[in-house]
């Protein structure tokens, strides 16, 4: 999670660029890097739900 949270905090810092007009290059740069982080993040989090809540719900379900 302190992974996470260290990636996540590119979006502040692209934020932060935003307001001090900084380069159009850094802030691209940062918000692909957090692009990258919920792309991980919602794979991760799909990966468990197929393997837990899904499978739980194909295991309890009744047969027809």
């Amino acid at each position: 999670m302190a992974h996470l949270q260290n990636d996540l905090s590119h979006g502040e810092i692209a934020k932060r660029l935003w307001e001090e007009r900084r380069y159009c290059d850094d802030m691209l740069t940062r918000i692909a890097t957090v692009r990258a982080v919920l792309d991980r993040v919602g794979k991760a989090i799909l990966e468990q739900h197929i393997q837990h809540c899904i499978a739980r719900s194909v295991k309890h379900s009744e047969p027809d």
